[in-house]
C-alpha cells in the first residue's frame, strides 16, 4: 500500500492514467459485505463501475436538480421554522441534529416522495438506522483490520462485526417494498430520485446491460440514502460552527445572499414559463462566496479522511515504480492541510476559492479538478469522483440561504472541538455541537 500526496502523481493516477486505476481496491473485505451493498456504484469495479456509472450519471443532471427545488425548499423552510423558534426562546440548538433531520427530510422526499411531516415514524426508523449504518464501531474496525492481516479469516470475521444487520435489512426492505408497488406506475407520476433510477430499470432476466436489474435498483437507492444523509449534515454542521465563529465571514455571506436574491426568498419567480421557488437551482448559483464558504469547511474538515485507488497493471509514476495490484491511498485530509497549497491551511479563509484569489486555475474546484498546482481533494477527483457532488452542494446551499437570511449563528459559550479525522467512515460528533441562533433583526 502506498500512500501519495505529491500533487503532481496524483493528477496522473486520478485523471491521466485513471485507465489504470478505475478500481478503489475497497479495504473492506467482501465478507463485510452483502450483495445488495456489495453492488452499489461505490464498491464495484471495472467494467461494472463504468456500466453503472453510465446509467446513473443523468440522474443528477442540472435539469433533474431543478425537478427537486421545491422538495428541497420546503425541508429548508421547517428548518429555518425550528431555528427561528429557538431564536424567539433564547435557546442554544444542537445543530448538528437539526442539520441531521433536515437531511433525513430531503432525502425521504427527493428519493421516495415520503411526506416527513405525514410519516413520523417512518422517519424515526430512518434517524435510528442510519447511525449504524455510517459509523463503524471500534469492534468492526478491529474486525476490518484482523481481516487485513488474516485475510483466510474474512468470512468469519464478517460474521462477527455484522452489527448492522438489522439496519440494512431494514432499509433494504423499506426501498424494495415501495419500489416494487411503483412497477407500471406511469412516468412521471412520482417525480423523485427513486422514479428517476427507475426509469432505467429492467428485469433481472434481461439480457440488455444498458439498465438496471431491480436488485441494482434497491442497491443505488440505498447507498443514495445513506451517502447522502450524514455527509450532508457534517458540512452544515461544520459550516455553522464555523460562521458562528467569524462573524465577519457570515456578514459577508448574508450580503451577497441579500444581494443576488432579494430579501424576501418566500416570493415566486418565473423559470421558462414555469413558477417556482426563488430558492431554486439556477439562483443558488449566483451565491459564489457560498459555494466558497462551503468548499472551505470542507477543506478543513473533510467528511472523509482517505480514498484509495488500485493499480490494474504495473506502472511508473514521476519515477516511482508502482506493482499491479498496489493499492495507493490519497490522503485527503493531508493535501487539504498543505501550506504549499493552502497559505495559512488552519484558517478558515473562504476567499482562496473566489476566483480572484486564484493564480492559474485550472476549472471549478468543485468539479474535482482542481486550482493551479493544487487539488480539491474532498468529492474525489477524476471520472470516479462523487456522484452525488452537485446535489451535496445544492441542497447544502439551499439551506444554508434560507437560514442565514433569518437567523445569525454565534458561538456558544464553552469550548467545543471539532472531531478529527478517522481513517474509515465520517468523523462522529463526541456530544452535540450547540449554537445559539439570533433572529435577524428585520424578521
Amino acid at each position: 500500500m502506498l500512500v501519495i500526496n505529491d500533487v503532481n502523481m496524483l493528477k496522473q493516477i486520478l485523471n491521466t492514467d485513471f485507465h489504470n486505476f478505475t478500481n478503489r481496491g475497497s479495504p473492506i473485505p467482501k465478507a463485510f459485505m452483502d450483495d445488495v451493498f456489495g453492488n452499489c456504484l461505490l464498491f464495484v469495479e471495472g467494467e461494472e463501475w463504468k456500466r453503472l456509472r453510465g446509467i446513473l450519471s443523468p440522474i443528477f443532471t442540472s435539469a433533474r436538480l431543478r425537478e427537486k427545488s421545491v422538495l428541497i425548499n420546503k425541508a429548508c423552510n421547517k428548518t429555518v421554522g425550528t431555528l427561528l423558534d429557538a431564536s424567539h426562546q433564547r435557546e442554544r440548538v444542537p445543530i448538528d441534529v437539526i442539520f441531521r433531520k433536515f437531511t433525513i427530510d430531503v432525502i425521504l422526499s427527493s428519493l421516495l416522495s415520503i411526506d416527513p411531516d405525514g410519516n413520523a415514524a417512518a422517519t424515526e426508523l430512518f434517524q435510528q438506522h442510519v447511525p449504524k449504518m455510517i459509523r463503524p464501531s471500534p469492534w468492526r474496525l478491529k474486525m476490518f483490520l484482523l481481516s487485513g492481516m488474516f485475510p483466510f479469516l474474512s468470512p468469519v470475521l464478517g460474521k462477527l462485526a455484522d452489527e448492522s444487520q438489522d439496519a440494512r435489512e431494514f432499509y433494504i426492505s423499506f426501498i424494495s417494498q415501495i419500489a416494487e408497488k411503483r412497477r407500471g406506475a406511469p412516468e412521471g407520476t412520482y417525480k423523485d430520485f427513486l422514479e428517476n433510477m427507475a426509469e432505467a430499470e429492467i428485469d433481472d432476466c434481461a439480457e440488455s446491460r444498458t439498465k438496471l436489474t431491480f436488485k441494482e435498483l434497491v442497491s443505488q437507492a440505498s447507498l443514495f440514502f445513506l451517502a447522502g444523509n450524514d455527509t450532508s449534515s457534517f458540512v452544515l454542521t461544520v459550516l455553522a460552527y464555523l460562521l458562528a465563529r467569524h462573524q465577519d465571514i457570515q456578514d459577508r455571506l448574508v450580503a451577497e445572499i441579500k444581494r443576488e436574491l432579494g430579501s424576501d426568498l418566500s416570493e415566486d419567480t418565473s423559470f421558462k414559463g414555469k413558477t417556482t421557488p426563488l430558492l431554486n437551482y439556477d439562483s443558488i448559483q449566483k451565491l459564489h462566496f457560498m459555494k466558497a464558504c462551503v468548499l472551505e469547511a470542507l477543506r478543513l474538515h473533510p467528511v472523509i479522511s482517505v480514498f484509495t485507488r488500485q493499480a490494474l497493471e504495473s506502472t511508473e509514476i514521476s519515477g516511482y515504480p508502482i506493482p499491479a495490484g498496489a493499492g495507493v491511498y490519497v490522503p485527503v485530509k493531508s493535501v487539504c492541510s498543505d501550506p504549499d497549497l493552502y497559505p495559512e491551511p488552519e484558517l478558515f479563509k473562504p476567499e482562496r476559492f473566489l476566483k480572484d484569489h486564484l493564480e492559474n486555475q485550472v476549472t471549478d474546484p468543485a468539479g474535482g479538478v482542481g486550482l493551479g498546482s493544487s487539488m480539491f481533494l474532498p468529492f474525489g477527483v477524476g471520472p470516479r469522483n462523487c456522484i452525488g457532488m452537485r446535489l451535496g452542494l445544492f441542497q447544502v446551499m439551499m439551506v444554508m440561504a434560507a437560514v442565514l437570511r433569518k437567523v445569525r449563528f454565534v458561538s456558544a459559550p464553552g469550548e467545543f472541538k471539532l472531531p478529527r479525522a478517522v481513517m474509515f467512515g465520517i468523523p462522529p460528533f463526541s456530544e452535540p455541537v450547540m449554537v445559539e441562533v439570533e433572529a435577524r433583526e428585520e424578521h
